[in-house]
């Protein structure tokens, strides 16, 4: 599977727009990108290890639910393949 980024995440992701994880899990797999990607941690999670919710993420071209974030066994309950992506985007304020 794979994590696809834009924008203002790139930066933490050493600028690579798409990431490559062999993980099954959502939730094995956010462990995996952050063990490859340490500068996202702080950005993606926060003080408690859940999603933030300033991100919205996509499974597939669909919005990943809400629960997602903050509950880790649902998170090991959402298996992956091989195939699939997660697109995560984030809110940028201004004005």
């Amino acid at each position: 599977m794979k994590f696809m980024f834009s924008g203002a995440l790139l930066r933490f992701a050493d600028f690579s727009k798409e990431i490559d994880i062999s993980a099954t899990t959502l939730e094995s797999a956010v462990k995996e990108l952050l063990e490859t990607r340490p500068l996202l941690r702080p950005v993606l999670l926060d003080g408690e290890e859940n999603l933030r919710l300033s991100h919205q993420m996509f499974l597939n071209g669909e919005s990943i639910e809400r629960h997602y974030y903050t509950d880790r066994r649902a998170r090991e309950g959402l298996a992956l393949g091989p195939d699939d992506s997660v697109y995560v985007l984030t809110a940028i304020a201004g004005g």
